[in-house]
C-alpha cells in the first residue's frame, strides 16, 4: 500500500517513545480504527498494539518506532522477519495486516519500491536477507512459503512516517477534539460513598453506608532484580509466554512472584542482583507506592481484556461493545443476593423500532491507597455510542449521562449493585463476594496469595437515602421501550 508521510517537522529525533505511541493510536482511531484489542504493555503481545476495525474480521498488527527506520538495519530486519513469520503461521483469512509507524524513513525511494511499487525482485532479495538474519525456526517458516505470499504481505502492509505535530493536526482534521467537560461520575463518587443497602434503620440508629472500595490483602514480600532493559515493553515484546504482573523502574524489575525457573521474568534479570524485600519496609519509601499500584493496575487491565472488555481512552472506563448479531445486546448473569439475575450491559435505545443510540454500562476499575493500605476502587458510569461500537465524546456524551441518571439509575441502591456486579464480574474466581482471590499474581498460591477483601462500610447518622426496596431484576434492566423513555425524548429527534 502507499506510504503516508504525516507532517513535515523532522529536525530532531528526540521523541518520547510512549508519547509517540499514544499520539499514533489517537490518529489511527480518528481515521476509522475502532479500538485497541491488545497491547504489548498489558497483554505482552509481540506487536506494540493490535487494532480491530469496524466491519472487518482481520486484525491490524502495529509496530511503532519513535526513531529512524532503515531496511538495511539488521536489527529491524530481524524484527520484520518475526512479524512475517507470525503472518505466515496463520491461515490466509486470519492473517493480520502489518502497519509500521516511524518517525523517519531512511532511504525513502527503497521503501517505495518495496511497500508502494511492490518491486517483486527487491521484495525477494529483502526477504532472503531477512531469512539469513533469522534463527532456524523463523527461517523454516519463511522458506516454506511462496514468493507470491511475500508480495501479498507487503501489498497489504501500511507504512506511516509521522511526527507528533503532524499526528495531532491529522487527528484534529478527521475528528476534532471535544471541549473538556467534567463527567458526572467525578461528582457522584468523589467521596467514595455509593449507597446504603437493605432496610432503612430506625431514626435513632445509624445507617450503614457501603463504599465503592474493596480492601486488598497483599503478599508479605516483593521481589526485585536488576535488568539491562530500559522498559517493560522491551521485555514483553520478545516473549509469548504470560508474564506475572511486574513493574520496571530504574532498570529494576519488581514483582510479587519469586524469581525462579517457573518465572519467565528470571531470564531478564542480571545474576546476583535478586533481592527479597518485606513489603511493609518497601512501602516506607513513598515513591514505592506507585510501583505497587502499577503492578496491580496492569494485572487488572489484563484481567478486564481477557473477558472481552474494552477501555474507553477518554474516561478510562471498561465496557462491552455490542455483539455482532441481530440485536447486539450484551448481558451477564450474576448473583446479587441468594438468586441469580441477568444484567443488561449494552443495549440499543429504540423508539418505534428505530435505534437512536446505544447505552453501555461501564466502570473504571483501578487501585487506590489510603494510609499505606491498598484498595480496588470501582466507579460505575454510563457510556454512549451511535452504533454500539464508537463511544461518543464531549458535550453530547456528558449531557446524555447527566440526563439518563435522573431515572432509577441515580438511586443509591442501584449504585451499590453496580459496584458489586463489576467486582464479581471481573473477578469471578470465587462465589464469595467478600473474599476474591487473584492467584495469578504468584505461583505459591498458599503462602503468597494476593486477595481482595471485604467491601468497606461506615456507620452514618445522617439519613439521606430513605427509599423503598426495588427488585434487583428491575435495576438490572436498562430502560428501553418503556414509559421511562418519555424523559429521553430530547435525544430522539431526527437529525
Amino acid at each position: 500500500m502507499p506510504i503516508e508521510r504525516i507532517g513535515k517537522v523532522r529536525e530532531s529525533l528526540t521523541v518520547n517513545s510512549e508519547e509517540f505511541k499514544k499520539a499514533f493510536i489517537r490518529f489511527l482511531k480518528a481515521r476509522g480504527h475502532y479500538s485497541v484489542k491488545a497491547s504489548s504493555d498489558v497483554e505482552g503481545t509481540f506487536a506494540d498494539i493490535i487494532l480491530i476495525r469496524k466491519n472487518e474480521k482481520r486484525e491490524y498488527w502495529v509496530e511503532i518506532k519513535a526513531t529512524a527506520i532503515s531496511l538495511n538495519n539488521s536489527e529491524f530486519l530481524r524484527q520484520l522477519a518475526k512479524y512475517f513469520a507470525e503472518y505466515l503461521r496463520r491461515t490466509p483469512e486470519n492473517r493480520f495486516k502489518f502497519v509500521l509507524a516511524c518517525y523517519k524513513i531512511v532511504d525513502f525511494p527503497y521503501f517505495q519500491e518495496i511497500f508502494d511499487k511492490l518491486n517483486s525482485k527487491l521484495i525477494i532479495d529483502l526477504v532472503n536477507k531477512m531469512v539469513d538474519l533469522s534463527p532456524p525456526e523463523i527461517k523454516s517458516i519463511i522458506e516454506k512459503s511462496s514468493p507470491k505470499e511475500w508480495v501479498v504481505f507487503f501489498e497489504e502492509a501500511t507504512v506511516k512516517e509521522a511526527d507528533l505535530k503532524g499526528l495531532e493536526i491529522g487527528e484534529a482534521k478527521v475528528k476534532p477534539k471535544a471541549p473538556f467537560r467534567p463527567s458526572i461520575e467525578e461528582a457522584d463518587y468523589s467521596a467514595h460513598v455509593v449507597a446504603n443497602f437493605g432496610e432503612v434503620s430506625p431514626l435513632n440508629e445509624p445507617d450503614t453506608l457501603f463504599l465503592n472500595i474493596f480492601e486488598m490483602i497483599l503478599p508479605l514480600k516483593i521481589y526485585s532484580a536488576k535488568t539491562p532493559f530500559e522498559s517493560g515493553q522491551e521485555i514483553l515484546k520478545d516473549q509469548r509466554v504470560p508474564f506475572p504482573a511486574f513493574d520496571l523502574t530504574e532498570k529494576r524489575i519488581f514483582t510479587f512472584e519469586q524469581f525462579d525457573k517457573d518465572n519467565p521474568l528470571t531470564d531478564f534479570t542480571m545474576a546476583g542482583t535478586i533481592s527479597e524485600l518485606e513489603l511493609n519496609d518497601f512501602l516506607e519509601n513513598e515513591k514505592n507506592t506507585l510501583i505497587v499500584k502499577r503492578i496491580i493496575n496492569r494485572w487488572i487491565k489484563r484481567q478486564c481484556r481477557s473477558i472481552g472488555l474494552y477501555m474507553d481512552d477518554r474516561t478510562s472506563a471498561f465496557y462491552y461493545p455490542r455483539k455482532l448479531d441481530v440485536n447486539g445486546v450484551v448481558s451477564a448473569s450474576w448473583k446479587p443476593k441468594s438468586k441469580k439475575s441477568t444484567r443488561e450491559l449494552t443495549k440499543p435505545m429504540k423508539r418505534e423500532g428505530k435505534t437512536y443510540y446505544w447505552i453501555h454500562r461501564a466502570a473504571r476499575i483501578f487501585v487506590t491507597n489510603f494510609c499505606k493500605k491498598f484498595y480496588v476502587q470501582i466507579k460505575p458510569r454510563f457510556l454512549f455510542s451511535s452504533d454500539g461500537l464508537e463511544i461518543m465524546e464531549g458535550v453530547e456524551a456528558d449531557t446524555k449521562d447527566r440526563f439518563f441518571r435522573k431515572s432509577i439509575y441515580n438511586r443509591n441502591l442501584n449504585q451499590l449493585y453496580d459496584v458489586r456486579f463489576w467486582i464479581r464480574h471481573v473477578f469471578p474466581e470465587t462465589e464469595n463476594p467478600e473474599m476474591i482471590h487473584l492467584p495469578e499474581f504468584t505461583n505459591d498460591k498458599q503462602k503468597n496469595m494476593l486477595k481482595i477483601g471485604e467491601q468497606l462500610s461506615v456507620d452514618c447518622a445522617y439519613k439521606p437515602n430513605i427509599e423503598s426496596e426495588t427488585e434487583v431484576e428491575e435495576l438490572d434492566m436498562i430502560e428501553s421501550n418503556t414509559e421511562q423513555l418519555i424523559k429521553l425524548d430530547i435525544f430522539f429527534e431526527d437529525k
